[in-house]
């Protein structure tokens, strides 16, 4: 299909966004870069340029990777990947290169034998073991995706989380419930859930009562929590040195029954770190419903967290792999 270029005023579909941004996506299917293009806006971010390959009869994925290594107004790279058209060797050393500079995000379609022969199908090349591109990612910093919601996920959280000094993570929630999934989930995914300082769980207990509550991590304050209390324990947690997450559930239409406005609850929580904090805080959509008014109060808490660079995931197997994912990027640019 071609290319999309904001900045260049070039696009290969209509009604695509003009403002530039800092991703680039590289894409063997003409139909994932429209869709792409068009769901970044709402995702949160803009693109630098998007490119349509196709079956690499000229120019292929080696010479864009090469060319967004060193383009300024990238800083995410991201592809959709079916098949090389090139010595794989080349391609692991030119990732290397470029994963020094910048995360570069993979999403491999055809891992499996009907997908395999539907990439033969489709642009004409073998596709390659999934076992060896998971190899290839290992060896390169690439960070690889399953689906195209993944890659959305992923590079919001490259574009607006700090890599992950460590794996500890804090869970804040309502429920005791909700806190022993959560704590699944994160471990399930390669994060930690360690307890918290006894000095930091002394300063919770001054405000919140040890009845009906869990201070140690998971935290869960059912009926003592609240937004406020809330935000008090982020800052309290800011300051535990074997933490780098900070995960809290949101509930937005809870807090519109109780009189609170969105841009209050959304510019607490932009401000509850520490300006030079280390930690990333996630937040964690719970719905308790789809009534009218449920489904207004999300879509208000969704714009106004996108216009603070809050993200919002729907589960936390989502948040769960991205933090790790972000985790083991940063663990390998330690380790080259």
């Amino acid at each position: 299909m071609g290319i999309y270029s904001p900045k260049g005023r070039i696009a290969f579909t209509h009604r695509l966004p003009l403002e530039t941004g800092q991703v680039a996506f590289i894409s063997q299917s003409g139909g994932l870069a429209s869709r792409h293009s068009h769901v970044g806006i709402v995702s949160g971010y803009n693109f630098s340029k998007v490119i349509s390959v196709g079956n690499q009869i000229d120019l292929d994925l080696f010479d864009f990777l090469n060319y967004f290594r060193t383009d300024a107004d990238t800083k995410v790279i991201s592809m959709y990947v079916e098949n090389l058209k090139r010595d794989g060797n080349k391609f692991v050393k030119l990732l290397k290169q470029t994963t020094k500079e910048k995360p570069v995000i993979i999403w491999k379609g055809g891992k499996l034998k009907a997908g395999h022969g539907a990439v033969i199908s489709h642009t004409g090349g073998l596709a390659g073991n999934i076992k060896l591109w998971r190899s290839m990612a290992t060896q390169t910093g690439a960070i690889l995706v399953n689906n195209f919601q993944e890659l959305i996920e992923m590079i919001q959280a490259c574009l607006h989380l700090k890599v992950p000094q460590s794996l500890g993570t804090a869970i804040l929630t309502g429920g005791g419930g909700p806190a022993v999934e959560m704590t699944d989930e994160c471990e399930a995914y390669g994060l930690e859930v360690p307890k918290i300082t006894e000095s930091a769980q002394r300063m919770i207990n001054e405000f919140i009562p040890e009845v009906n509550s869990n201070l140690s991590n998971p935290l869960e304050f059912g009926a003592n929590g609240g937004h406020q209390n809330s935000i008090k324990v982020i800052k309290i947690l800011d300051k535990e040195p074997h933490l780098s997450s900070i995960m809290i559930t949101n509930n937005p239409e809870r807090y519109t029954d109780r009189g609170l406005s969105m841009d209050e609850v959304v510019n607490d929580l932009a401000e509850s770190l520490s300006p030079n904090s280390d930690k990333n805080l996630i937040s964690i959509h719970m719905s308790f419903g789809q009534r009218k008014e449920t489904v207004e109060a999300v879509n208000n808490f969704y714009s106004k967290a996108k216009e603070k660079g809050i993200i919002v995931y729907k589960s936390v197997e989502s948040a769960a792999k991205c933090i790790y994912r972000l985790w083991s990027y940063g663990n390998y640019l330690k380790n080259q």
